[in-house]
């Protein structure tokens, strides 16, 4: 049992010490400089769709770019909250390249679109 413990405390020791050393080599490593430009009619709505309020965007790890949207909603000023549902999409996902949509959804269950 003893044997166990030090082997499994040493597992532990290595593994610590090896993402200490990936820290330090990653925290001295240049970052690259990122250039940023308009790209004209990005993203490509669907048919009869306009934005409003976008409250979040994130990109996954495909580079695929999803975008949160309120479905015309805001915030309201009072306690009176709209109750009914939003009658469109409201998250969008776009190929990160062209723009082009993937898939949307998130209509009619949200009453209230936030953020993430």
């Amino acid at each position: 049992m003893k044997m166990l413990l030090w082997v499994l405390a040493l597992a532990a020791l290595a593994t610590h010490l090896g993402a200490a050393k990936t820290i330090r080599q990653s925290a001295a490593a240049p970052l690259a400089k990122a250039e940023y430009h308009v790209i004209h009619d990005w993203p490509v709505l669907p048919d009869n769709t306009i934005f409003g309020e976008v409250s979040s965007v994130a990109v996954d790890a495909l580079g695929n770019v999803f975008a949160l949207e309120r479905g015309g909603r805001k915030w309201p000023e009072s306690d009176v909250l709209d109750q009914a549902p939003i009658v469109g999409p409201t998250v969008f996902v776009f190929h990160g390249r062209t723009g082009n949509p993937i898939v949307q959804w998130g209509k009619d269950p949200l009453i209230v679109q936030a953020s993430t």
